[in-house]
This record gives structure tokens, C-alpha cells and sequence, in this order.
């Protein structure tokens, strides 16, 4: 994929869409040409006169093919609640995309996305995009939050495993009981994302979360004997 020229971009912001109450999505428009970016990547969004100055870093949730960029942003402090109270017509400054947390296009192995809260973000990219080219492996999302309601982009994911029959959402709820079957209660582990992958030593295993949620996630999966070669991890702050 053909590499950005330079390393700010600005953007419109086009639409804010409510996720859950502590999470908003903004669609962003290139006020200039969009830069390319791969499934995965974050963009670094830079405010001005405000702490960190080198800004701070959001995965892209959206298709890499489409031309609304989206970025979708859980309120934790003082700078994502600046974000938060931006508008429709606003403008924002980042970085060119950057980041390795993303699959090789021509590895035709299984691929299993292990996500927990707002680590679905660089997932969500990677699964639309790679359901929208027809990806002829087989695609499993382990999906774990704390309560149903804060389980985001749950009905896009919902669509896209009706529509793509090789796409499989496991959602993982641990601190209420749902009624829906469609949920499995308690914490997933290293034993239990096994058990549920066809050919597990054939597949690669991405896992994304808070630092805590993916350097547990990671060691259960070696534990079980999944190689170190076979895990790409993106921890959250």
C-alpha cells in the first residue's frame, strides 16, 4: 500500500454517532486528499494547547476502502472529553496513519480477533474490510465486555456475520447475567478461545484491550501452546 507523503492531515468532522453512553464515534472527511491507511492502524489526533502536545493515539474503526474515516473514542480523561465536545462542522488535526497491528493480505489462514471493551476498534477495521473483500478464511471474534450495554458496534457485527458465513461473534459478558442466549456469560480464556478455533495452530491470533485485559489474554494463549509467532497484540492505555 502506497505510504503517506506527509505526516499531518486535516479533517472535517462530518457526523458524531453515540456507540454507548461513554463512547462516540466521529466520521471524519479529508479537507485534502484522505491519506491511505491499512486495517489497524491508529491515527495520532493532535489538540492545540493541550496535554500531551504529541497528542494522543485512536485505532480507526472504519472499512479502509470507504472515504469517511471513522474514529471511535471511549471518554477515560481530560483529553477524549475535549473530543467528545466536538461538533459537526469542527475541525481535527492528526498524524498519517501508522501501526503493524493488522494481518498479511495474502496469509490465507485463519484469523481470530480476541477484543475486550474499546479494544474492538483496529478489530472492527480489520473484519468490515476483510468481509467486504470476501476473505475466503474463516474469521473469529471473541468479543469481551462487562455488561451488554457496553458492547460496541454489536449490531454492525451481528449484520456482518449473517451476511459472511465465514465470520463467527462470540460475545463474552462477565459482570451481568443476560437473558438472550446469544451471549455467553463469564470471562473467555487462553483454554476456551482454543477449544473454539478449527485449526488452531494454523491460525493468528490478534488480541487488543487494555494492557492488562492483552498481556493476560497473550500468556493463556501461549499456555495452551499457541506460538509466539502466531500472536499480534495492541495494548490500550
Amino acid at each position: 500500500m502506497r505510504q503517506p507523503t506527509h505526516d499531518s492531515y486535516e479533517w472535517t468532522i462530518v457526523a458524531v454517532h453515540e456507540e454507548t453512553p461513554r463512547v462516540r464515534s466521529l466520521m471524519l472527511k479529508a479537507v485534502h486528499e484522505r491519506p491511505l491507511f491499512i486495517a489497524g492502524q491508529y491515527l495520532t489526533v493532535r489538540l492545540p494547547h493541550f496535554e500531551p502536545a504529541e497528542g494522543k493515539s485512536y485505532s480507526i474503526s472504519s472499512n479502509e476502502n470507504e472515504e469517511l474515516v471513522r474514529l471511535t473514542i471511549k471518554e477515560i480523561g481530560a483529553f477524549s472529553k475535549s473530543l467528545f465536545r466536538l461538533h459537526v462542522g469542527d475541525t481535527l488535526h492528526t498524524s498519517a496513519p501508522y501501526g503493524f497491528f493488522y494481518p498479511e493480505k495474502d496469509a490465507a489462514r485463519e484469523l481470530v480477533f480476541i477484543a475486550g471493551g474499546i479494544g474492538i476498534t483496529p478489530c472492527m477495521s480489520i473484519i468490515d474490510t476483510y468481509c467486504s473483500q470476501n476473505y475466503v478464511g474463516r474469521v473469529t471474534l471473541f468479543y469481551s465486555n462487562q455488561r451488554v450495554a457496553e458492547a460496541i458496534f454489536e449490531k454492525d457485527l451481528n449484520t456482518l456475520s449473517r451476511t459472511h458465513t465465514q465470520l463467527s461473534v462470540i460475545h463474552h459478558i462477565t459482570r451481568e447475567i443476560p437473558q438472550d442466549a446469544h451471549y455467553t456469560i463469564g470471562r473467555m480464556s487462553g483454554k476456551i478461545i482454543r477449544a473454539g478455533i478449527q485449526n488452531p495452530l494454523a491460525s493468528d491470533f490478534f488480541i487488543c484491550g487494555s494492557i492488562e485485559f492483552t498481556k493476560g489474554i497473550w500468556k493463556e494463549l501461549r499456555d495452551v501452546g499457541i506460538k509466539n509467532d502466531q500472536l499480534y497484540t495492541e495494548g490500550f492505555f
